[in-house]
């Protein structure tokens, strides 16, 4: 494309960019399994976005085993893709961080959450509700994700 100005049509990445990565989700199959979330989680997904983690968030998710998602308080499920390509179901993943995502938009209750903190993960009681919700769901795929036969 010709310049226009001095600057190029589609600019390089800016320094940030590439340290953090950007909100461009550059997965499709993620896009395609959160359409599915938003059609059969209607209510948690309201307000959610999902993106892969970028550089930051995957150094500090490699600090604790297993951590392959996060639910932050901006709405956002970060996802790291390498970990997911190894050996997580991303559809059973969106699941868990979706119901998580009810709790984010709670009052939170610092006491409990404190208390929370200092069981394993596994006891904690926003967890369990999340495992149980991967094991029970029912998902309806999206038109986009079913195949013709």
């Amino acid at each position: 494309m010709p310049k226009k100005h001095g600057h190029r049509a589609d600019p390089s990445p800016t320094f940030m960019e590439r340290m953090l990565g950007s909100d461009k989700s550059e997965w499709p199959e993620l896009d395609k399994q959160f359409a599915s979330a938003q059609i059969n989680m209607p209510k948690e997904s309201e307000g959610i976005t999902a993106r892969p983690m970028n550089r930051l968030e995957r150094f500090a998710s490699s600090l604790f085993p297993g951590g392959v998602s996060a639910m932050n308080y901006s709405n956002t499920i970060a996802l790291n893709r390498q970990a997911m390509e190894q050996d997580n179901n991303l559809r059973d993943t969106l699941v868990h961080e979706l119901t998580h995502s009810k709790h984010n938009k709670e009052p939170i209750d610092f006491i409990g959450k404190f208390k929370s903190l200092a069981l394993p993960w596994d006891k904690r009681p926003e967890e369990i509700e999340a495992n149980e919700a991967e094991r029970t769901y029912s998902w309806k795929q999206a038109r986009s994700d079913r195949r013709l036969k």
